[in-house]
C-alpha cells in the first residue's frame, strides 16, 4: 500500500527494515532522487522529500528560514518514522537533514540510525559567508554560478531558470541566515560523502562534520564534481547500504 503526503511519497514497503529520507540541494526537488528509488537497496526504502515551492508543490511558497522549514516538516514526517530510518542530505539538504535530526533528538525521538551528509560544508563554515540572496537577479545568478552548487542545465534554460529563481532565492536565504545557536552534536553516526573534483566543498570543511556527532564518523570520496551523486549513483547507494547494514560502523 502506497502512502503519500505533500512532503514525501513512499511505497510503505512492509519488508523494508529502514527508510532513507533524502533531502535535495538548494533549488532542487524530490526528482533528484527519482532514479534512486529504482536501484536495489537491500531492504532500505528510499523516500525523497519534497520541499514546498518546487515540482508538484510549485503553487506553495518556499520557506526561507531553516528553523521554520524544519518546524514545518516535523509533524508531517513523524507518522513515517515508525521504523528505523536514516537521513541523506545533499549540499543545502545536508544542513536541512542535520537540523531536522537535532530537532527530533530534542523531542526525544530515537529512531534515527545514521545521518548521511553529501557535498556539504560543516555548519561552522556556513555562518559568516557573504549573503547573496538579496542581490539583484543578474548578480544573484552570477554568484550562484560561482558557487558551482547548482546543476548547469538550470542556467541553460531561461524558462526553467525563471521558474526556479524564487525557490533558489528562498533556499539561499535559509542558508545565508543560518545561525547555530545550540552548538549541539547529534547522537548518531555521520557519514560524509564528497566529490574528488568538487570546487565548492574543501575537504577540511567536509571533514569538520566529525565535530557534529558524539558517535561514529566517516568521510568517503567519490569521483566527480559537486553532483557526483548522479554520475556515481550506484556506488553512492552501495556505500549507504554498507553503512546501514554493517554493525561495526
Amino acid at each position: 500500500m502506497k502512502s503519500s503526503s505533500p512532503w514525501v511519497s513512499l511505497k510503505n514497503d512492509q519488508r523494508a527494515r529502514c527508510r532513507l529520507f533524502c533531502f535535495p540541494f538548494a533549488g532542487g526537488g524530490a526528482s533528484a532522487f527519482r532514479l534512486w528509488t529504482r536501484e536495489s537497496t537491500e531492504g532500505i526504502e528510499v523516500c525523497p522529500v519534497q520541499l514546498p515551492g518546487r515540482e508538484n508543490r510549485f503553487g506553495e511558497p518556499a520557506i526561507c528560514r531553516l528553523d521554520a522549514l524544519v518546524e514545518a516538516m516535523l509533524e508531517p514526517l513523524l507518522p513515517l518514522l515508525d521504523r528505523p530510518f536514516a537521513f541523506f542530505g545533499h549540499s543545502f539538504g545536508g544542513l536541512v537533514a542535520w537540523e531536522l535530526a537535532r530537532a527530533l533528538e530534542r523531542r526525544g525521538h530515537t529512531g534515527l540510525v545514521r545521518l548521511f551528509v553529501s557535498a556539504s560544508v560543516a555548519p561552522k563554515y556556513v555562518e559568516g559567508r557573504p549573503p547573496i540572496h538579496r542581490l539583484a537577479d543578474a548578480e544573484f545568478l552570477e554568484a550562484l554560478r560561482g558557487l558551482n552548487g547548482f546543476p548547469a542545465e538550470v542556467f541553460e534554460h531561461p524558462e526553467l531558470l525563471r521558474l526556479t529563481m524564487p525557490v533558489m532565492r528562498a533556499d539561499m536565504e535559509a542558508y545565508d541566515t543560518f545561525v547555530d545557536t545550540s552548538r549541539r552534536p547529534v547522537r548518531v553516526p555521520i557519514s560524509v560523502f564528497m566529490g574528488t573534483d568538487d570546487a565548492t566543498v574543501a575537504r577540511e570543511h567536509a571533514a569538520a562534520w566529525g565535530e557534529q556527532t558524539r558517535a561514529g564518523f566517516s568521510l568517503r570520496l567519490f569521483e566527480g564534481d559537486h553532483f557526483f551523486i548522479h554520475s556515481q549513483r550506484t556506488k553512492v547507494l552501495r556505500a549507504i547500504v554498507h553503512d546501514l547494514t554493517d554493525p561495526t560502523r
